[in-house]
């Protein structure tokens, strides 16, 4: 009975140990198709490390790219406002030119007009004295022939030469203001030459700066 017994206790021991090996062999089976899981996920979630990897490098560039951008951009911007702040100026000192051009050639009309009526009254004080001489000459015959109107033919001739004298200050006064006048119309008119000169310069670096300025856009962004 005992041997009976013993192998019927080993019997049950070998049908729970093939149990237990069936059950490990199942759990084994089971625990691997976990583990080729894991693996194949394991082996995703490298591929997409990857893949952020390369596009966290890709961003950086395109933000390192985007910081220059900006830079650039606000260089643009402060050359564009002091070039403008520049045209501004300029244009400032074109309309002083062209006013101070303006006057000048106001008060050059005016000169020219003053010369004008001076000469016509240069002419009238000529003909004037030329008048004058002629009387003059006419009265100191009459005195030479006249001796008993000597004293009041004195007299006259004597009016006379002072009208004569006076006439010949006022005929040598303004032919020194017609000279002065010439040699100051010589000088605005040249004066407005080199004004001109210099509003064509400003007009040239304005038209500069206006192309250096102006927006450019390059094909490849249409």
């Amino acid at each position: 009975r005992d041997s009976e017994r013993r192998l019927e206790e080993a019997q049950e021991r070998m049908d729970s140990v093939s149990k237990d090996k069936q059950a490990t062999s199942a759990q084994l089976k089971e625990t691997r198709g976990q583990v080729k899981s894991l693996e194949s996920h394991i082996r995703k979630l490298e591929a997409t490390n990857d893949a952020l990897e390369v596009k966290a490098k890709r961003l950086k560039v395109v933000l390192k790219s985007l910081e220059v951008l900006q830079q650039d951009n606000k260089s643009q911007s402060e050359m564009l406002t002091m070039l403008q702040r520049h045209s501004d100026s300029m244009k400032q000192k074109n309309d002083s030119l062209s006013k101070q051009i303006d006057d000048i050639e106001a008060e050059k009309e005016e000169m020219q007009k003053l010369i004008k009526e001076n000469k016509a009254k240069l002419k009238d004080q000529a003909k004037c004295m030329h008048m004058l001489q002629t009387k003059l000459d006419e009265k100191s015959a009459l005195a030479k022939s006249l001796a008993s109107e000597k004293n009041s033919l004195q007299d006259a001739n004597s009016l006379l030469q002072r009208d004569k004298f006076n006439l010949e200050h006022e005929l040598q006064a303004l032919e020194s203001q017609c000279q002065k006048n010439e040699s100051a119309l010589q000088a605005k008119t040249a004066l407005v030459e080199k004004l001109r000169s210099q509003l064509d310069k400003h007009r040239q670096m304005q038209e500069m700066i206006r192309s250096i300025s102006a927006p450019t856009y390059d094909a490849s962004d249409e």
